[in-house]
């Protein structure tokens, strides 16, 4: 829900964006509101246009990986990754917290 809202509330669900260095930046979305049915509560995206492997802390204990630059259906089987989160040159990941 929080990632297909086209709602002109949408940008509200969106919270802590970071550059944690130039080619890597990290947003948190509010995933569910009233009414609405997630497995996630919140999710944490991650860009990374570098050229490089980077790592890039995530914002609380632990979160489940839900896609990656290899699969985009983790989220079927997600499984827990805590403090960081490694991402190839020119990828994405998308975490998520129940």
């Amino acid at each position: 829900p929080g990632l297909c809202d086209k709602t002109e509330q949408a940008k509200e669900r969106i919270f802590e964006k970071k550059i944690e260095k130039e080619g890597l930046l990290s947003f948190r979305v509010k995933n569910r509101r009233e009414g609405e049915n997630s497995h996630w509560r919140e999710l944490f995206v991650v860009y990374n246009s570098r050229k490089t492997t980077e790592s890039v802390r995530l914002p609380e204990d632990s979160f489940e990986l839900l896609a990656d630059a290899e699969n985009s259906f983790l989220w079927k089987s997600p499984w827990e990754l805590s403090g960081t989160v490694e991402l190839p040159p020119v990828s994405a990941a998308v975490l998520g917290k129940r």
